[in-house]
């Protein structure tokens, strides 16, 4: 399966989560049962989101996909890719949100 991972949360990570990108997932699915959004870019960045914003605004169903051009990543990349993970949000990288 291509599209499920392990990630590795650092050089000082002692646990390891799953990140899960693809498959229609919306954002509600993404956030929901405990899971939380993190964002990666083509450059190597990676890093949790504060997904408050969108929840703020009833965005639950929308797909991740959709939402992926919304962040900014501090390379200058205009589409970052979203991955519904679960286990400890581990620190990483900012990424900007656009409005």
């Amino acid at each position: 399966m291509s599209n499920l991972r392990p990630v590795t949360a650092g050089p000082l990570a002692t646990e390891a989560f799953w990140a899960l990108s693809g498959f229609g997932l919306t954002l509600g699915q993404a956030v929901g049962s405990g899971g939380h959004l993190r964002a990666r870019c083509r450059c190597g960045r990676q890093g949790p989101l504060d997904t408050g914003y969108w929840l703020s605004r009833r965005w639950q169903a929308r797909l991740l996909v959709d939402l992926e051009d919304r962040l900014r990543c501090a390379c200058g990349e205009r589409r970052v890719m979203l991955e519904a993970a679960v286990g400890p949000v581990a620190p990483g990288d900012m990424f900007l949100l656009a409005m």
